[in-house]
């Protein structure tokens, strides 16, 4: 087939007067963003009450460390009740592309580092074969969670022989489905297309939200019709300390009846790159106002998340009380892409599709036609323009939307090679979060050195019993390890491996009789870490 052949079906399957209407609507929005936009920071619910605070128009939002521990318990049994029901779907969107962290290689099946060596797509699993196991435990139910991921055409034949080369990480194969969001055309800053070769455009994946479309269109969305979910839990894949499908946040949606939520944790720096979760003024809203069954065009407060990139530089730095630096920040609810949606929802906003459509500057390769090779900007030069659609933006389609701030030890992203936002970052924020856990369980560290296990789900649920008998018991006992997630792999290899201080690897083996024979080592390399553990005691 000739090049011009080929870029002549690159074009065809571009709609053309969907992306012109695109640019024009996300250049218009870009200019008003400049100019300022009106926002307040969300309603704040009083849960103190005795029935469940009334939402507000736009944005609603719970700290999670201000409601008392009844009603959180409350939450969390009636989320693993939901999946008790198979009302919860699971959604994780890996669809984007990650040139910040080198290579093709999808961001899901990287080893980032942790002792294990499991990629944050191993993670993620396993943590949902721990909710299947504490819905079991607790409603005397098998119950078997189905799990959506969302691939771009590049990666997504990459993503699909990872889970089938790895046994889909324990989840039967019919419970993992996969499917595909769409592209847009990278432009430069004119709106033209750019190409990659000759007879190629470059694209780029549309955006995380177009996953509404793509779960509608992609069959998705009938499958969960037909397994009786009415609701679902959609996630980046880039948080290696996310609570995929948090029980918690479910039953806190639930009992808010909301269409739509997402959870947050608090921003403390300026500069800290998170969207923030708040109320905004939306200009021409559609609603049928006056009931003749024609879409009005209208203006209301709704919930929105305001783009890091998308702030003007005084809003991003305003604090409660003007002048005073160790103030909180007026808008410090940072987005932790986590987000709950009724399925109903998402059949509406995948027919009704906002129009809005976000410009992001990025450096990229081109073939100039001109000169007849590729050219490589210096990287400080945006010289492309990549069109996104955002998930968040659905939320101008709901009257209110809940908002649950949670504690920042909840995010550790993957999104550069090296230095902030790491995989040596990410790593650092498991062993501390790890070590926390050993800490509130009754264990004792000599020392600050980070102390991280090669498994964890993020929660820290079932560790006190477990720590507290291992800092009692001699090593000539049966081991008892947390019951977490990932804990099933290590019962299969007979060992629990954990990392005392400088990274010295100790394998604490079940077996009685290897146990003698390790005493002393252990025992050696648990005082030399700062650690007090049973062996240093023992010996």
């Amino acid at each position: 087939m000739s090049e011009q052949r080929q870029l002549d079906q690159e074009f065809d399957k571009i709609n053309q007067q969907e992306i012109e209407q695109a640019w024009h609507q996300a250049t218009e929005a870009a200019g008003l963003a400049e100019q300022g936009v009106q926002t307040v920071p969300p309603n704040l619910m009083n849960w103190d009450l005795k029935r469940p605070p009334k939402l507000q128009p736009g944005a609603n939002l719970t700290k999670l460390t201000a409601v008392a521990e009844r009603k959180r318990s409350a939450w969390h049994t009636l989320g693993l009740e939901m999946y008790s029901k198979d009302r919860v779907a699971i959604v994780i969107m890996s669809g984007g592309k990650d040139s910040r962290i080198g290579g093709d290689v999808p961001k899901g099946v990287l080893d980032v580092g942790l002792l294990s060596h499991k990629s944050i797509f191993q993670l993620y699993v396993e943590r949902v074969r721990r909710l299947q196991h504490l819905v079991q435990r607790k409603f005397k139910k098998v119950v078997f969670i189905p799990l959506y991921i969302m691939c771009n055409r590049d990666n997504k034949e990459v993503i699909e022989d990872f889970f089938r080369e790895n046994d889909f990480f324990g989840i039967r194969e019919q419970d993992i489905l996969f499917f595909t969001q769409g592209d847009f055309p990278i432009c430069d800053k004119h709106g033209k297309y750019l190409l990659t070769e000759k007879h190629r455009i470059a694209m780029n994946p549309s955006g995380n939200g177009g996953v509404f479309k793509s779960l509608v269109e992609e069959g998705m969305v009938s499958d969960m019709k037909s397994r009786g979910v009415t609701c679902l839990f959609a996630c980046s894949i880039d948080n290696v300390l996310a609570k995929v499908g948090d029980p918690v946040f479910l039953g806190f949606c639930e009992t808010c009846k909301a269409d739509a939520g997402l959870k947050t944790m608090e921003k403390v720096l300026p500069e800290e790159e998170y969207g923030i979760f708040c109320s905004q003024l939306h200009r021409d809203i559609f609603e049928d106002v006056d009931g003749d069954g024609k879409l009005d065009a209208v203006s209301k407060v709704k919930a929105s998340v305001l783009e890091f990139f998308e702030m003007p530089e005084d809003l991003k730095k305003r604090r409660k009380q003007a002048g005073s630096s160790g103030m909180p920040l007026e808008l410090n609810s940072g987005n932790l892409s986590q987000y709950f949606f009724k399925v109903d929802f998402v059949k509406k906003v995948a027919q009704i599709s906002s129009g809005k459509h976000h410009i992001i500057p990025k450096s990229m390769p081109y073939l100039d036609t001109k000169l007849g090779h590729k050219v490589e900007p210096p990287r400080q030069e945006k010289n492309a323009r990549r069109m996104e659609m955002f998930i968040f933006d659905a939320f101008q389609l709901c009257r209110s939307v809940v908002g649950l701030q949670v504690p920042r030890t909840e995010y550790a992203v993957v999104k550069n090679a090296a230095g902030k936002d790491s995989p040596q970052t990410a790593v650092q924020a498991v062993g501390q979060l790890h070590q926390s856990w050993i800490i509130n369980a009754g264990g004792t560290f000599l020392d600050s050195k980070a102390l991280g296990f090669g498994f964890g789900s993020g929660s820290g649920g079932g560790t006190e019993g477990s720590w507290k008998w291992w800092r009692r018991s001699s090593l000539a006992k049966e081991a008892r390890a947390p019951r977490e997630p990932e804990l099933d792999g290590a019962r299969r290899r007979m060992g629990l491996e954990l990392v005392l201080g400088m990274g010295e690897l100790v394998r604490w083996v079940w077996r009685p009789f290897r146990v003698a024979r390790c005493r002393s080592q252990l025992a050696g390399q648990g005082q030399q870490a700062g650690c007090v553990t049973a062996a240093s005691r023992a010996a």
